[in-house]
């Protein structure tokens, strides 16, 4: 396939998944986010303690590979906002996906169909959990071109800041990338994010450069604590309360509120 033409493949494929209702969409080659800081850095963290849900994310247990579909030449990424105002968005229901992620399940699937049907390229909407399949979304968007990782060890966007949410595909058609893209929110930022972790997720260096021979790492400078973070997981997990929401008002479901302090704060962003 000629170059000019694969540059309108990828122009019409964005085009539609924001007419399906993505908020952003970007294409990165999977040979680039296989030699992302993430797919060399997971192998190497510690364990975490978590919970059976979430064991997918535990890169240390025996037989977790990172390897991806052989027939994947490009990543497909898209983001659906998440408003500071709409938290329902993200909340788990009684242990259902919560509302956004299924939003983008739906415009991932559609979208997926439309690639097929339409331009003959073979794709393959990919799980949220690493474990089960999936690609590392945020160093995905930040090749793609949909923002970069910031301070706060999240993908900070030039329209939304941190506040999306994110899904993927693979493609099996090798389309130009659309990133990464020279953005750098953090540089002059004072960095809110670090002060309101309830947990200090951001309290001081946990990583190395001459402990991982990496210069990318987690918090962008290493200061990113994980298993504080997942602490604050697991604690909102057991503060779940029973409510009755307003779309089913007569019946009770047990409700999730995960904590999005270091989302919430950051400043960047032209629509908060």
């Amino acid at each position: 396939m000629k170059e000019n033409l694969k540059e309108q493949i990828a122009s019409l494929i964005i085009k539609k998944a924001l007419e399906l209702g993505a908020s952003q969409a970007g294409i990165c080659s999977m040979a680039d986010l296989e030699e992302a800081p993430s797919y060399k850095l997971a192998p190497l963290l510690p364990s975490l303690e978590i919970n059976d849900d979430e064991a997918e994310e535990n890169y240390n247990n025996p037989g977790f590979s990172l390897k991806l579909s052989p027939e994947a030449k490009s990543v497909l990424v898209i983001s659906y906002a998440h408003p500071e105002n709409q938290p329902q968005l993200d909340w788990w229901l009684d242990d259902i996906n919560p509302p956004g992620n299924r939003i983008l399940i739906d415009i991932n699937r559609n979208l997926a169909a439309w690639i097929r049907e339409t331009l003959a390229i073979e794709t393959k909407p990919l799980p949220y959990f690493v474990g089960k399949g999936g690609v590392f979304l945020k160093d995905a968007a930040m090749l793609a071109g949909l923002g970069t990782i910031g301070k706060n060890n999240l993908l900070v966007t030039p329209k939304y800041g941190p506040r999306v949410r994110l899904r993927a595909m693979l493609l099996n058609e090798a389309i130009p990338s659309t990133g990464p893209r020279d953005y750098q929110p953090c540089k002059n930022c004072s960095a809110p994010c670090m002060d309101v972790c309830p947990e200090m997720a951001f309290e001081k260096a946990v990583y190395h450069p001459e402990d991982y021979g990496l210069d990318n790492l987690p918090g962008a400078t290493g200061n990113y604590d994980r298993s504080r973070c997942n602490t604050r997981m697991l604690a909102d997990i057991k503060a779940a309360t029973t409510e009755y929401l307003e779309t089913d008002p007569a019946t009770p479901v047990k409700v999730i509120k995960y904590c999005r302090g270091c989302e919430i704060t950051c400043p960047a962003a032209e629509i908060i």
